[in-house]
């Protein structure tokens, strides 16, 4: 089964969610899972979709500068027609990917549910104040050692998801504050739903990237929130699905110049083991324009669903990758998935400041 995952942003408000569905799905799904998530299911067949295209994807800045009409319409935007496949040549066409922080759907809801949305705004924190939560009480650089209890702390807060979705066991503070986040909601929720969505055992690494994306979207969107700027690169892939054969790895996050976690991605016919050695193998050596002087980075390896994270060592010239978490299925062990994610981003911030130089 192949996914499809589409940013959806409602207009005014300016909430954003994501939403997961199969590639054979109508502008009319979209719509009732789009309602589904902002807890208006009734509503579905009043939302007006319009795609988010204005020669490329906006993104978050772009929606802001959309100019409406007299009706609350963006203008010059492409309405969807609710019967037609997402996947038309209009829309989305077929092998959709997502890239960065694109926003492909612009969500106009009638009157009688906007105030509700509003409402969810005023009453929600933003995602910049997650971290009055969540910043780490550790020295800036720990030992490899303490990662893993880092790493897997529980938030420290319990969130309302809703929707349909199942909340994992153990993922949030049992005695934690309960809070609003639509922010951070959608993206769990995102995650979630894609996993009940399985890909068929020879699925493509391109299919397996929008996982990971999806749990990479959490660190990046909170450290961004916290004004840490990060950019994420990708090794191109080519339409046979695999990567192009250089030394780059498949996915590299980056800070002012320096690199803070490197991944090599691999679908489910590659061992993890396969993919660990590669994401080393292609370092070569400790770089200090890259990485610094730091004693070690992190990295990540993945076979389809499973999921290595290790700490990527400096040993003299050359590089040791020592495992910090167990291998994992992200879709078995969806707990330890978003709770890695989610602690990256306050990983990586303290160490910024506690050693004038980032890591993660």
């Amino acid at each position: 089964m192949v996914v499809l995952s589409v940013n959806c942003v409602v207009v005014r408000s300016e909430i954003a969610t994501t939403v997961v569905l199969d590639e054979n799905s109508t502008v009319a799904q979209l719509q009732s899972a789009i309602a589904a998530q902002f807890k208006f299911p009734d509503a579905a067949y009043k939302l007006d979709l319009f795609l988010a295209k204005d020669g490329g994807w906006l993104d978050m800045e772009g929606v802001s500068a959309v100019a409406l009409d007299q009706y609350g319409y963006p203008q010059r935007f492409h309405r969807m027609k609710p019967l037609r496949f997402l996947k038309n040549a209009e829309y989305f066409g077929e092998g959709f990917q997502v890239s960065g922080d694109e926003v492909h759907v612009l969500v106009v809801a009638p009157t009688s549910v906007s105030p509700s949305l509003r409402q969810q705004v005023l009453d929600g924190r933003s995602l910049q104040e997650l971290w009055s939560f969540s910043e780490l009480d550790i020295p800036a650089l720990p030992f490899t050692s303490q990662l893993k209890a880092l790493l897997q702390r529980p938030l420290p807060f319990k969130l309302a998801l809703g929707g349909s979705v199942d909340v994992p066991r153990g993922l949030f503070e049992p005695t934690g504050e309960l809070i609003s986040c639509p922010q951070l909601t959608g993206m769990i929720n995102a995650f979630l739903s894609r996993c009940t969505l399985i890909p068929d055992a020879t699925a493509s690494e391109n299919s397996w990237q929008a996982y990971y994306d999806s749990l990479l979207l959490i660190t990046t969107c909170l450290c961004r929130a916290k004004c840490f700027d990060v950019r994420e690169y990708r090794n191109q892939v080519d339409k046979s699905r695999s990567t192009k054969p250089r030394k780059r790895p498949d996915f590299i996050l980056e800070h002012d110049g320096l690199v803070l976690m490197r991944g090599e991605e691999k679908n489910s016919l590659a061992s993890i083991e396969m993919s660990t050695r590669e994401l080393t193998n292609k370092m070569c050596q400790w770089n200090v324009l890259l990485y610094g002087d730091l004693p070690y980075i992190l990295g990540y390896a993945t076979s389809g669903q499973y999921l290595q994270v290790v700490a990527i060592e400096k040993s003299g010239r050359t590089c040791r990758p020592t495992a910090l978490l167990p291998k994992f299925s992200i879709l078995q062990d969806k707990t330890v998935a978003l709770k890695l994610f989610y602690n990256l981003a306050f990983f990586a911030e303290n160490g910024e400041l506690g050693n004038s130089t980032v890591y993660v």
